[in-house]
C-alpha cells in the first residue's frame, strides 16, 4: 500500500497477535506451503469432506457481507460460489465412471481458488483502490515537526478505504487460536484431497499403460464359443448389469436429497447475497454520511445497518463555520440505532453530548472527534470493549471538554492509538494501566491537568508526545516503557523549567517565560527524575525540551480577523499577522486561518516544485513559485 514511510510504518495500526500465535502460523504456514509444493511436483475424490469446505467457503462470504466489502468483490465471489455448489450437487447424483477424474479436478480447482487465490485477488483489489495522495504528505513529513497530528498520515485516508482493508487484512490474519486451528483444519482438507486426485491420475495413467502393453503382448482372443455358450455370457452380463442398476438405485434417493441440499444451499446463499446488496443500498443510500454499511437482509428493516460514519470538514472556510458548525448529533443517533457501527469518524460538525444510541454500538472500534464542541464524555464509554483507536480533539473556543469520567479506559484492552488534544480545561485523567495494546499516545495541551497519569501497564508504547503541561510538576517513571521508540516533549511543560529533567530550577529560559492566558504558570519543585529515566529521555535528543519560545495558544487561535478578515477562505494566500510572512491554510484541519509557522510555507513551496497536492494557482500562489507555465 505503499504506507511505510507514514507514521512510523503504524498508518494501518493493526491488531498485534501473541508471539506464539504468531510462531504458530509461521511454521503452518510453511509446512502447507511445502505440502502445496509437494503436490506441484507430484500432480476420487472424498464425500464426506466436501461439505465442510462449502460451509467454510460460505461463511468467508458472510464475512464478506458483514464487513460491507465492495459489491465487486462480493458479486464475484457469490457466482463462483454458487458455481461451486452446483458443481457439488452434480458429484452428488452422478453414477458413471470418471476415470480421469474431470469433475473432480474442476472442482477442487474451485477450492483452490477459494482457499489460495481468494484471498490475494482481495488483497489486489483494495491495494489497486486505495486512494492516498503520499507525495503531498511526505512533503508534510519533511517540513513539519513532529508532535501535530498534521503528520498523522491515517487521519487524511478514507475512512472507508481504510476500513475495508483493515477488515480483509485481519480476517486474513491468525488474530486467534480458534482462526488458526479452523484455517489449518481446511488447508490440510484441500491438501489431502489434491493429494488423493494427484495420485489417483498417476495411477490410473499406469494401469491404462499396462493395460496397453498386455494387449500388445496377448493379441486378439479367438472366439471358440458356441452359440448357446454365447447366449449364456449374454444373460449373464445382462443379469450382472441389472443387479449394479439396481445396486444404484438403492442409493437413488439419498443421492438425490444430498444434491437437492446443494442445490438449495448453493441458489439459498447467492440470492442472500444479492437481496442483502440491493436491500442494505436501498435503504442506507439516502444516508450520505453512511460511508460503509454491512450487507444484511434488511427488507422491511427501519434502521440502516451502517459500519461507518463519517461527517468530515476538513478545511473550513470561513470563521462561522469554525465556531458555530453543523450539529450531526442527530445524523449519528440514527445510524447508531442497528447498533452496527465500528467507526465513528467527526471532523468540524458540532456534537455537544454522544448520544444514547450510540451506547448500542458494542463492537465500536474507532472513535474520532475533532472539533465537535463535545463538552463531557458520557461513563459508558468504558463499555466499548473492542475500541483499537480513540482520537479527541478540542478547539479554541469555550465550547470544549471539561472532564472525562474516572475508569472509562478500565475495559479496552485492545485500544492501541490514543490522542488527547486540545483538552486545557481537563485536570485529571483516568488511569491507563489497563491499555495493555496502547502502542501511540499524545497527550496536548493539557494545560490544568495536576498529574500526567502512570505508564504502568503500558509496555507495548512505542509512541509517546506530551505538549504544553505546565501544571505537572513530575512525569511518572519510564520503567514501564519497554517498548519505547519515540518520545516528544514540547512546551510549555514544567518538568522541563522547574529542575525536575535537568537539576536546576530556570524559569528564564524561552520556553518557560510567562505567556498571557495561561492559567497556571510552572513552579519549582525539589522532584528530582531517576537517574536510569533521565538516560531514557536522553536517548531522543532534542526532542525532549526544545528550547523554542512557547506559544500563546489562545492568542494565536483563529479569529475573525486571521480567517474571513485575512485569509477570506483561500487556501495558500500570502498573509502577514503582527509583522510576520504567514500562509492561510488549514492547519490541523482547522478552518483556514493566517498561519504564520514556517513550516507550512516551506511544505508547499516543496509540492510546487515536485508538482504534487492541490494544483497551484498563479493568482494566489506566485509568491510560492508557482507559476502559469508547467504547472
Amino acid at each position: 500500500m505503499n504506507t511505510t514511510e507514514f507514521d512510523k510504518g503504524k498508518f494501518w495500526l493493526l491488531p498485534r497477535p501473541d508471539s506464539a500465535l504468531i510462531i504458530s502460523s509461521v511454521v503452518l504456514l510453511a509446512l502447507f506451503g511445502i505440502g502445496y509444493t509437494g503436490l506441484a511436483v507430484t500432480m476420487i475424490f472424498f464425500y464426506p469432506l466436501d461439505l465442510p469446505k462449502l460451509i467454510f467457503q460460505t461463511i468467508t462470504l458472510y464475512t464478506y457481507l458483514e464487513k460491507g466489502f465492495p459489491t465487486a468483490i462480493i458479486y464475484t465471489y457469490s457466482v463462483l460460489l454458487l458455481c461451486n455448489w452446483l458443481v457439488a450437487c452434480y458429484r452428488s447424483q452422478r453414477y458413471g465412471a470418471d476415470p480421469a477424474l474431470v469433475i473432480a479436478r474442476l472442482y477442487y480447482t474451485f477450492d483452490l481458488f477459494f482457499a489460495v487465490f481468494a484471498p490475494l485477488v482481495v488483497l489486489i483489489f483494495f491495494i489497486e483502490s486505495f486512494k492516498f495522495d503520499r507525495e503531498a504528505f511526505q512533503t508534510k513529513t519533511e517540513t513539519i515537526g513532529a508532535g501535530t497530528f498534521d503528520t498523522v498520515a491515517r487521519l487524511f485516508g478514507d475512512p472507508s478505504q481504510i476500513s475495508s482493508f483493515c477488515s480483509a487484512f485481519h480476517y486474513l490474519q491468525f488474530s486467534s487460536g480458534s482462526t488458526l486451528f479452523y484455517k489449518s483444519a481446511l488447508n490440510l482438507l484441500s491438501l489431502y484431497k489434491w493429494k488423493k486426485i494427484i495420485t489417483t491420475l498417476i495411477h490410473n495413467r499406469h494401469e491404462r499403460q499396462l493395460e496397453r502393453k498386455r494387449r500388445v503382448l496377448v493379441g486378439p482372443v479367438p472366439n471358440t464359443l458356441s452359440r448357446s455358450a454365447s447366449i449364456k455370457v449374454a444373460i449373464t452380463k445382462q443379469i450382472t448389469a441389472s443387479k449394479l442398476k439396481f445396486k444404484a438405485e438403492k442409493h437413488f434417493w439419498a443421492k438425490l436429497l444430498l444434491s437437492l441440499i446443494f442445490l438449495c444451499a448453493g441458489i439459498g446463499n447467492f440470492v442472500y447475497s444479492v437481496g442483502a446488496i440491493v436491500s442494505t443500498s436501498d435503504l442506507c443510500g439516502k444516508y450520505e454520511k453512511c460511508a460503509v454499511a454491512s450487507y444484511q437482509w434488511n427488507f422491511g428493516q427501519k434502521f440502516c445497518t451502517c459500519l461507518v460514519f463519517a461527517d468530515r470538514h476538513t478545511a473550513p472556510k470561513t470563521y462561522a463555520e469554525w465556531t458555530n458548525p453543523e450539529d450531526t448529533t442527530a445524523n449519528l443517533a440514527e445510524l447508531a440505532q442497528s447498533g452496527e457501527l465500528r467507526i465513528v469518524q467527526i471532523i468540524n460538525r458540532a456534537v455537544p453530548e454522544l448520544p444514547g444510541e450510540l451506547r448500542k454500538c458494542a463492537y465500536l472500534e474507532q472513535l474520532i472527534l475533532a472539533y465537535t464542541k463535545t463538552e463531557s464524555i458520557p461513563e459508558w464509554l468504558s463499555e466499548f470493549a473492542h475500541l483499537e483507536y480513540m482520537h479527541i480533539e478540542g478547539d479554541y473556543t469555550s465550547r470544549r471538554l471539561a472532564t472525562i469520567p474516572d475508569g472509562v479506559f478500565d475495559n479496552m484492552p485492545h485500544l492501541s492509538f490514543l490522542h488527547l488534544g486540545n483538552i486545557p480545561n481537563v485536570e485529571t485523567l483516568p488511569s491507563l494501566s489497563s491499555l495493555e495494546s496502547l502502542r501511540y499516545l499524545t497527550l496536548a495541551v493539557i494545560d490544568s491537568l495536576e498529574e500526567i497519569p502512570s505508564f504502568d501497564g503500558l509496555s507495548r508504547l512505542s509512541d509517546l508526545t506530551i505538549i504544553n503541561a505546565p501544571r505537572a510538576t513530575t512525569l511518572p517513571s519510564m520503567a514501564p516503557l519497554e517498548s519505547l521508540t519515540k518520545m516528544v516533549l514540547r512546551p510549555k511543560s514544567a518538568v522541563c523549567c522547574n529542575g525536575f529533567i535537568s537539576g536546576t530550577c530556570n524559569m528564564t529560559m524561552a520556553q518557560c517565560l510567562p505567556v498571557a492566558s495561561e492559567k497556571y504558570s510552572p513552579t519549582c519543585t525539589d522532584a528530582r527524575i531517576p537517574e536510569e529515566d533521565k538516560a531514557v529521555l536522553a536517548t531522543f535528543g532534542t526532542l525532549i525540551c526544545a528550547n523554542t519560545v512557547a506559544v500563546d495558544r489562545e492568542a494565536t487561535a483563529p479569529s475573525k480577523h486571521t480567517t474571513d478578515e485575512i485569509c477570506g477562505g483561500i487556501l495558500y494566500k500570502q498573509c502577514a499577522l503582527n509583522g510576520v510572512q504567514g500562509i492561510c491554510f488549514n492547519t490541523r484541519m482547522m478552518v483556514i486561518n493566517c498561519e504564520t509557522s514556517s513550516g507550512y510555507i516551506a511544505m508547499r513551496k516543496l509540492q510546487i516544485q515536485r508538482n504534487v497536492g492541490d494544483p497551484c494557482d498563479p493568482d494566489v500562489e506566485a509568491w510560492l513559485g508557482c507559476s502559469a507555465i508547467g504547472t
